[in-house]
């Protein structure tokens, strides 16, 4: 089975498009994430079911972790594409 850009599964497109696309598919999962959380936090509170919160501050806590560290690797994939043009002389 292919991934929606023709890419066979498993294999990582490093073209800029595919970077980007990643990006944006890596963004929505973890804003999902931190929604989620939002809501079992939110039911939690209103159940009194304290392990349902503390799950969920954990969900939006682990979204917000790994949308720091997908930001800083596009960022690093940027700089290191920006390296590369001005170095072949793009």
């Amino acid at each position: 089975m292919d991934r929606p850009d023709g890419a066979p599964l498993g294999r990582k497109d490093h073209s800029p498009e595919g970077e980007v696309a990643m990006g944006v598919f890596d963004q929505a999962k973890d804003k999902a994430e931190q929604l989620i959380g939002e809501a079992k936090e939110k039911v939690g509170r209103m159940t009194g079911n304290e392990d349902l919160e503390a799950a969920g501050k954990r969900d939006q806590v682990s979204g917000e972790v790994k949308e720091t560290g997908h930001d800083l690797r596009d960022k690093a994939a940027g700089a290191a594409h920006d390296a590369k043009d001005k170095l072949s002389g793009r």
